[in-house]
């Protein structure tokens, strides 16, 4: 007998396992698939260590003036309780990348003076990165 709704197979019919990312590789109702691991980035960084980088590229139309890449890692910043180690990181690395930018500026001949303290805090507050709390009544 012939059913055209799967429950009979016709002669010769054979049997095709489907295979993809919806379809289980089951037997016996237990799954014999492997759990495929993220692939890793940096092998140097150990599971909960978070690397910064931050670079920064200046060039005129035929004058490279700035090309900078600062690398940071903060360890164990990827549990929830050392967000806040993170966060500054970020604000040091930026800091620093600053800093060195200045002086690179100031070695190829672009001076300026320092900004003034209204015109550095004309920043929106949702793109400063903000100091944690003290702890214990200290600052970091």
């Amino acid at each position: 007998m012939n059913s055209t709704n799967g429950s009979v197979n016709p002669n010769g019919a054979q049997h095709v396992q489907a295979t993809g990312p919806h379809h289980s590789a089951a037997i016996n109702g237990h799954d014999t698939r492997q759990v495929d691991e993220a692939p890793v980035l940096d092998g140097t960084l150990d599971e909960n260590d978070i690397k910064i980088t931050i670079g920064l590229e200046l060039h005129g139309r035929s004058t490279e003036l700035v090309n900078l890449t600062l690398d940071r890692v903060v360890f164990e910043a990827a549990e929830g309780r050392n967000r806040w180690q993170l966060l500054q990181g970020v604000q040091n690395t930026i800091n620093e990348l600053r800093r060195a930018t200045a002086y690179k500026l100031k070695k190829k001949g672009i001076n300026e003076d320092t900004p003034s303290a209204s015109e550095a805090s004309d920043f929106p507050d949702e793109l400063r990165i903000h100091e944690p709390p003290p702890v214990n009544g200290s600052s970091l």
